[in-house]
């Protein structure tokens, strides 16, 4: 039962131009890999600015986010955290 399955990827990156003007939400649980997403996504990220759910085990994992004005909201458990925007309208209804 240990078997590796490959799955196949696609860089969020490519999904700017599509989400660009719409609101965009990510959820991110990828068991220790958060670092390696954010870091592949912040071309969608800094042009779109989605809300972002992300699971992560290390409490500096959004520290790239937070340096582009992010705000950080505990989910309340399993280490979930709500990451908004500064400049969002969403912030509003929280």
């Amino acid at each position: 039962m240990n078997d590796i399955t490959s799955v196949p990827t696609i860089d969020l990156n490519h999904f700017s131009e599509y989400c660009e003007g719409k609101n965009v939400i990510i959820k991110i649980d990828v068991e220790g890999y958060e670092k390696t997403v954010l870091t592949g996504s912040m071309l969608l990220i800094e042009k779109v600015l989605p809300i972002i759910i992300i699971e992560c085990n290390q409490e500096n994992d959004t520290q790239m986010l937070e340096e582009i004005g992010y705000r950080k909201y505990s989910l309340g458990e399993n280490h979930n955290y709500l990451m908004i925007h500064s400049t969002s309208q969403m912030l509003s209804l929280l």
